[in-house]
């Protein structure tokens, strides 16, 4: 009895390469948009930040100016 090896055809071995690159190249692109996601989310905090320190900024400058009454 003669034992069949199977042997990979070039159109299932091209099957499986497009299958990893389509898989990679999903990878990849969830990886980018988690990427941009974490810096939008931090560029907007970090502008938060910068906003509130402005705003406590100018609110010290005009209390130390004296244009800031405390009494009613």
């Amino acid at each position: 009895m003669t034992e069949l090896i199977p042997i990979e055809s070039s159109s299932s071995a091209d099957r499986r390469r497009d299958a990893d690159a389509t898989r990679s190249a999903f990878v990849a692109s969830a990886s980018r948009r988690r990427s941009a996601l974490l810096e939008t989310s931090v560029g907007i905090i970090r502008l938060n930040l910068l906003s509130f320190r402005a705003k406590q900024e100018i609110s010290f400058g005009v209390i130390f100016q004296g244009k800031h009454s405390l009494r009613p």
